[in-house]
C-alpha cells in the first residue's frame, strides 16, 4: 500500500485551499489516503479530490487494485468539538460496476467547502443552485448538497476535465460568496 497522511490545522479566522493536481492510481494499485482538518472559529477549509482509477486512454481499469479515502473535518471552539464531515471512501473491483459504486467510470472526484461561519439560508440555497446550473455541458454525474457550515459536490464519470471545470466555477462561486 502506499499511503499519503495530510493533517491540516487552521487558526481562527484563517483560510486554506486544497487543490491538488489529480491522482491516476494505475491497475492494481493500492492507495490510501487520509485527510484530517480542524478549525478553529472563524476558520475556513476548501479541498477538491480528483482520482482516476487506471489508465483510461490505454485501455487499464483499477483491476485488483483498491482506493481508500478518509476526509475528516471537525470545527473547534467554545464547547465541544463538532465533526463537520467524516467521509470514507472504499472503491476497489467490488464495487466498481455497481451503480452504487462507479457505475463504470474511471473518475471520481470530491469538493468540500468548510464554511468560516454558517450561510444565511437563501446564500446557500442560491450557491447550490448556481453549483447544480454550473453542471451544463459536461459529462458525468454530479450532485451537490449543503452542510451544516458549507457544501460538498461530487463527480461520477469519465472526464477528469469536466470534473476540474465543474470544481472550478464551484471554486469561483465560493470565492465570490467569501469575497475573495
Amino acid at each position: 500500500w502506499a499511503r499519503q497522511s495530510l493533517h491540516f490545522s487552521l487558526a481562527s479566522h484563517s483560510n486554506l485551499e486544497w487543490l491538488p493536481q489529480e491522482v491516476v492510481l494505475f491497475a492494481d494499485g493500492l492507495l490510501e489516503q487520509s485527510v484530517e482538518v480542524e478549525l478553529a472559529t472563524g476558520a475556513s477549509w476548501l479541498g477538491m479530490d480528483v482520482v482516476r482509477l487506471g489508465r483510461s486512454a490505454a485501455g487499464e481499469t483499477l483491476g485488483r487494485g483498491c482506493w481508500r479515502s478518509r476526509l475528516r473535518i471537525r470545527r473547534l471552539g467554545p464547547g465541544i468539538p463538532r465533526w463537520e464531515l467524516v467521509d470514507l471512501v472504499d472503491i476497489s473491483a467490488a464495487n466498481l460496476a455497481t451503480e452504487h459504486g462507479m457505475a463504470g467510470q474511471a473518475v471520481l472526484g470530491t469538493l468540500v467547502w468548510a464554511a468560516p461561519d454558517p450561510l444565511a439560508g437563501d446564500a446557500l440555497a442560491e450557491l447550490l443552485a448556481d453549483g447544480r446550473r454550473d453542471r451544463q455541458g459536461l459529462e458525468g454525474a454530479m450532485g451537490c448538497g449543503a452542510l451544516e457550515q458549507g457544501l460538498i459536490a461530487r463527480y461520477r464519470g469519465p472526464s477528469s476535465q469536466a470534473a476540474r471545470f465543474w470544481f472550478t466555477r464551484l471554486w469561483a462561486r465560493i470565492r465570490a460568496a467569501q469575497g475573495l
